[in-house]
C-alpha cells in the first residue's frame, strides 16, 4: 500500500494515460526495494517472513520489465540506436529481459539463501518462453525471405540448445519449452524452407527412432548422458 500510494502521489495515473513506459520504469525501484528487504529479513534468520517480500519483488520485477519492453518508446529507440539491425523491435527487448532474468537467478544462487533462490526460479521459468517465443515472432514478422529463413533455422537450433541444457541440470521447464518450440520450428522448416526435401522428414524419423532406442537401453543412454556431461564441463 505504501508503494502504491507513493507512485500515485508521483503521478502514476497520468503516466498510464500519457506515458505507460514511465509507469513501469518507476515500478523497478519498488521491486528492488522488496528484494532487498526480503534478503535482509532472510539473512536475519526470519526465513518464513522473507517469502512475502520475495513474492512482491518477483511479481513487480516481472511486470516492470515486461511493461518497459512493451510500452517504453525510449527503451526501443535506445536499442535501435545501439544495434540498428534490431530496428528496436519488442522481441529483442524481451530477449534482453531473458538475459536479465538469467543474471538475477545466477546471482541469487551465489548468495546461497534458500528463499531467495526459490523465488528466483520464477525468473528461470520464463527465460525459454522469452527467447524462443521472440525468435518465433521475429520469423513470422520478417521483412525479407532471407531474414525469415535465418529465424526458421535459429528457432529449432535454440530449442535444441534448451533441451540439451535441461538434461544435466534436470530443468523441466527448459525441456518442455524446448520440445514444444522444437516441434514448431521443425514444422515451419518443413512448410517453408524444406518444402520439397523428402530427406528431411525421413532424417527426423531416423533420429527419433535412434533416441527411442537409446532411452530404452539404460547402458547406452548412460553413455549419451555421460558424453553430454563431459561436453558441458
Amino acid at each position: 500500500m505504501v508503494s502504491l500510494i507513493t507512485l500515485l502521489r508521483m503521478g502514476l495515473l497520468d503516466w498510464i494515460n500519457t506515458d505507460p513506459g514511465r509507469a513501469w520504469t518507476h515500478l523497478l525501484p519498488v521491486a528492488a526495494l522488496f528484494l532487498i528487504v526480503g534478503a535482509v529479513v532472510e539473512r536475519r534468520s526470519a526465513v518464513p517472513d522473507s517469502r512475502y517480500f520475495y513474492f512482491y519483488a518477483t511479481v513487480f520485477l516481472l511486470a516492470a520489465l515486461s511493461g518497459i519492453a512493451w510500452y517504453s518508446e525510449g527503451y526501443a529507440h535506445w536499442l535501435g540506436r545501439t544495434a540498428g539491425w534490431t530496428r528496436g523491435k519488442i522481441e529483442y527487448l524481451f530477449m534482453l529481459n531473458a538475459l536479465y532474468y538469467s543474471v538475477l537467478y545466477s546471482l541469487s544462487e551465489r548468495f546461497a539463501m534458500p528463499r531467495m533462490t526459490a523465488a528466483a526460479r520464477v525468473f528461470r521459468f520464463v527465460v525459454p518462453g522469452h527467447v524462443l517465443g521472440s525468435l518465433l515472432f521475429l520469423g513470422l514478422d520478417a521483412i525479407s525471405p532471407f531474414e525469415s529463413k535465418v529465424f526458421q533455422v535459429l528457432l529449432p537450433v535454440a530449442s535444441l540448445a534448451f533441451v540439451l541444457l535441461a538434461i544435466p541440470r534436470q530443468m523441466k521447464n527448459f525441456l518442455a519449452s524446448g520440445l514444444v518450440f522444437l516441434a514448431i520450428g521443425i514444422v515451419r522448416l518443413q512448410q517453408n524452407w524444406l518444402k520439397d526435401v523428402a530427406v528431411w522428414p525421413l532424417a527426423l524419423l531416423a533420429a527419433g527412432i535412434a533416441l527411442l532406442f537409446f532411452s530404452t537401453h539404460s547402458k547406452k543412454y548412460s553413455l549419451v548422458t555421460a558424453i553430454l556431461g563431459r561436453s558441458r564441463r
